[in-house]
Protein backbone atom coordinates (compact mmCIF):
# COMPACT_ATOMS: atom_id res chain seq x y z
CA UNK A 1 0.00 0.00 0.00
CA UNK A 2 1.50 3.39 -0.87
CA UNK A 3 1.00 6.14 1.29
CA UNK A 4 -1.42 8.93 0.47
CA UNK A 5 -0.53 12.22 -0.49
CA UNK A 6 -0.92 15.30 1.93
CA UNK A 7 -4.28 17.37 0.71
CA UNK A 8 -2.25 20.54 2.01
CA UNK A 9 1.28 20.47 0.72
CA UNK A 10 0.72 17.29 -1.80
CA UNK A 11 3.79 15.58 -0.38
CA UNK A 12 4.31 11.86 -0.69
CA UNK A 13 5.91 12.30 2.66
CA UNK A 14 3.38 11.11 5.03
CA UNK A 15 3.16 8.70 7.67
CA UNK A 16 0.03 6.48 8.35
CA UNK A 17 -0.84 5.38 12.03
CA UNK A 18 -3.42 2.16 11.58
CA UNK A 19 -6.08 1.06 14.09
CA UNK A 20 -3.92 -1.11 16.38
CA UNK A 21 -1.08 1.53 16.45
CA UNK A 22 -3.40 4.30 17.84
CA UNK A 23 -5.58 1.85 20.06
CA UNK A 24 -1.77 1.58 21.70
CA UNK A 25 -1.22 4.89 21.42
CA UNK A 26 -4.18 5.97 23.35
CA UNK A 27 -4.31 3.21 25.78
CA UNK A 28 -0.95 3.24 27.65
CA UNK A 29 -1.48 5.78 30.03
CA UNK A 30 -4.85 5.21 31.06
CA UNK A 31 -4.22 1.17 31.59
CA UNK A 32 -1.25 1.86 33.22
CA UNK A 33 -2.72 4.49 35.85
CA UNK A 34 -5.61 2.24 36.11
CA UNK A 35 -2.80 -0.86 37.53
CA UNK A 36 -0.90 1.90 39.58
CA UNK A 37 -4.95 3.04 41.33
CA UNK A 38 -6.15 -0.27 41.74
CA UNK A 39 -2.50 -1.45 43.24
CA UNK A 40 -2.75 1.83 45.97
CA UNK A 41 -6.57 1.78 46.65
CA UNK A 42 -8.16 -0.99 45.68
CA UNK A 43 -8.28 -3.84 42.97
CA UNK A 44 -12.43 -3.09 42.14
CA UNK A 45 -10.60 -0.32 39.85
CA UNK A 46 -9.25 -3.20 37.47
CA UNK A 47 -12.72 -2.85 36.03
CA UNK A 48 -11.56 0.71 34.59
CA UNK A 49 -9.22 -1.32 32.11
CA UNK A 50 -11.94 -2.87 30.31
CA UNK A 51 -13.99 0.08 29.77
CA UNK A 52 -10.55 1.70 27.99
CA UNK A 53 -10.38 -1.06 26.13
CA UNK A 54 -14.13 -0.30 24.93
CA UNK A 55 -14.17 3.19 24.78
CA UNK A 56 -10.55 3.53 22.97
CA UNK A 57 -11.47 0.70 20.37
CA UNK A 58 -14.45 2.98 19.54
CA UNK A 59 -12.20 6.11 18.99
CA UNK A 60 -9.65 4.16 17.37
CA UNK A 61 -12.39 2.77 14.64
CA UNK A 62 -13.48 6.19 13.94
CA UNK A 63 -10.54 8.04 13.98
CA UNK A 64 -8.24 5.86 11.96
CA UNK A 65 -6.13 5.84 9.24
CA UNK A 66 -4.56 8.87 10.82
CA UNK A 67 -2.01 10.06 8.29
CA UNK A 68 0.25 12.64 9.58
CA UNK A 69 2.34 14.59 6.85
CA UNK A 70 6.62 14.76 7.48
CA UNK A 71 6.69 18.40 5.96
CA UNK A 72 3.85 20.31 6.74
CA UNK A 73 2.72 18.45 9.65
CA UNK A 74 -0.16 17.87 8.49
CA UNK A 75 -3.02 15.74 10.38
CA UNK A 76 -5.99 14.20 8.24
CA UNK A 77 -8.10 11.86 10.10
CA UNK A 78 -10.40 9.19 8.48
CA UNK A 79 -13.01 7.13 8.88
CA UNK A 80 -13.16 3.31 8.78
CA UNK A 81 -15.27 3.52 5.69
CA UNK A 82 -13.70 5.71 3.38
CA UNK A 83 -10.31 5.38 1.66
CA UNK A 84 -7.70 7.72 1.12
CA UNK A 85 -6.55 9.53 -1.98
CA UNK A 86 -3.19 8.39 -3.44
Amino acid sequence: MTNPSCTKCNSEETVVMNKWQYFFFLSTLPIIVSLIFSYIFHPILLTFILFVFVVNMRIAKKKTPYVICRNCKQVQQGSGNKTLRS
